[in-house]
């Protein structure tokens, strides 16, 4: 029933979730991503966007070293790529993120700071006013977020949600990270989050166009681009 219910839902990271509410979650982080790669078929229109997720997660956690402060958003990206630290020692992360916490709530190498705030809509995000105080008193080594879209000129974002504790997080961070993937190369938010000066990697994954990663290269001669 666990592979029944992973290959038809349209949103597997709320349904993982409920699952180790219902199943224990050692067992769900164990087969969860494994299990839901081998039963899609390739055609299926989620395998590319998970592959994706996965290949930055792996990415991103290679930065990371003991003895680090680092901070991540409210994003799925994000999400997945605390997947990747939970067998960290001597980091501290900070994270407005329910699932990020939830994560690390029983790995005693990983110290978690929440952000205080308010849930937002999606029932993950903790953001306001109380959230952005909070972000503006602590200083991380690194800041990995996600977003909607980017492009040549900006980082955009789909909604409010969250937007102001990344811009906290970003203005106290020492190096500020973009998690995301190809498909939202070309794709402008509702909501401008940051300028291409304000970032210092992009982790990106290897379906990105050498056009793109120029024209990203020539508006910020100082990014570094992971792929």
């Amino acid at each position: 029933w666990v592979v029944r219910l992973l290959s038809a839902h349209n949103n597997y990271y709320p349904l993982k979730v409920l699952m180790e509410h219902a199943i224990g979650e050692g067992m769900v982080l164990d087969i969860f991503k494994d299990v839901l790669m081998q039963t899609l078929p390739d055609s299926d229109p989620r395998v590319p966007e998970i592959k994706k997720k996965l290949a930055i997660a792996e990415s991103a956690k290679r930065m990371v070293t003991e003895g680090m402060n680092i901070a991540i958003d409210g994003s799925t990206t994000g999400l997945e790529f605390a997947r990747r630290l939970r067998d960290a020692k001597g980091i501290t992360v900070v994270t407005n993120n329910v699932g990020v916490l939830w994560e690390f709530h029983d790995q005693p190498g990983v110290s978690v700071i929440m952000l205080g705030g308010s849930l937002a809509g999606d029932g993950n995000t903790i953001e306001g006013t109380f959230a952005v105080e909070h972000a503006n008193q602590i200083y991380v080594d690194m800041f990995f977020f996600s977003c909607a879209g980017f492009d040549e000129v900006s980082i955009t974002n789909s909604t409010h949600m969250g937007s102001d504790v990344k811009r906290a997080l970003l203005a106290n961070a020492k190096q500020n990270i973009l998690i995301a993937d190809s498909t939202k190369f070309g794709k402008r938010g509702f909501l401008k989050l940051f300028e291409w000066s304000d970032v210092d990697i992009l982790i990106t994954d290897d379906e990105i166009s050498d056009d793109a990663v120029a024209s990203l290269k020539d508006r910020a001669p100082h990014l570094r681009v992971d792929i």
